[in-house]
């Protein structure tokens, strides 16, 4: 099948659009493996400081808190179990989103698309030709007055028009350009430009969906795995911590309960931290 000259056949643009974007799962997965990471370590960390602080404070022999070393390795255990789970789903989850990103170049948002190859187009158009000496307007020397910023004026000679003079002359005849690179199109048509205009709407795919992968990625990382792994943890942890039902309030009692000569002496510090500070506020006022 023939094609017009200049003209680049779909499956061409497909190809070089699927390579751009084919890295896709690869950073992704790696990505995720670092969140799974930094999630895991915290959980480690907060298991350790929350048992261990019955261990540190010297209370362990005199509380009845039995089951301590037990419940760590059973939260702890519940814990890799549900990560591991979702982690897997998770995986599954992004591996589908790049497969479908991969799968054929397609996007809705057709202004951001025709904006952002117009913008690559002249950024090619004005490398390629701002180093070429033929490229620069031949003028005859002019001067020019301008204002500095204590307002005054000076008297400039130039045998070149400069950016801003040449962006000055086009605003003041009603031409609305800011950048140089607009007048990049001006140039004569370039010995590329078929292939330059793949490159630009290559570029042009790839910005749209960067943001749309990376955007996603981070609510897949968020709604997926972070908030499901929450409320996994709330779950199982009570189910397999039994503390819930007739057999939960019989666990918590047996776990959180203090023994008696314990229960005496807490009695005992409170009433003497209270003559305490009857005592203090009586000093106080005298």
């Amino acid at each position: 099948m023939g094609y017009l000259p200049g003209t680049v056949p779909p499956t061409v643009l497909e190809y070089f659009i699927r390579l751009s974007v084919s890295n896709w799962q690869r950073l992704s997965l790696r990505s995720f493996q670092v969140t799974e990471r930094l999630l895991k370590d915290h959980m480690m960390e907060l298991c350790e400081e929350l048992f261990g602080r019955f261990e540190s404070s010297g209370l362990l022999p005199e509380v009845k808190y039995m089951l301590i070393n037990e419940l760590r390795l059973i939260i702890r255990a519940a814990v890799v179990e549900i990560m591991k789970t979702l982690a897997n789903r998770t995986r599954e989850q992004i591996k589908l989103y790049c497969e479908l990103e991969n799968y054929r170049p397609f996007t809705l948002d057709h202004d951001h698309f025709v904006e952002s190859r117009k913008e690559h187009t002249r950024e090619f158009s004005y490398q390629r030709n701002r180093r070429k000496p033929s490229a620069r307007a031949r003028v005859s020397r002019t001067r020019h007055t301008l204002r500095d910023g204590t307002g005054n004026f000076r008297s400039i000679s130039q045998n070149e028009v400069s950016d801003d003079v040449l962006l000055g002359h086009l605003c003041a005849k009603g031409y609305p350009v800011t950048d140089i690179k607009q007048l990049a199109p001006l140039h004569g048509p370039d010995k590329y430009e078929t292939e330059l205009r793949v490159i630009a709407d290559v570029l042009a795919y790839f910005d749209i969906s960067s943001k749309r992968t990376i955007d996603y990625m981070f609510m897949i990382f968020q709604g997926l795995f972070a908030r499901d792994f929450g409320r996994d943890v709330r779950s199982i942890l009570t189910s397999k911590l039994n503390l819930v039902g007739k057999q939960g309030e019989q666990r918590c009692a047996m776990v959180a309960q203090d023994a008696e000569d314990v229960h005496f002496k807490r009695v005992k510090l409170i009433e003497d931290r209270r003559i305490l500070s009857q005592a203090l506020q009586i000093l106080a006022s005298s």
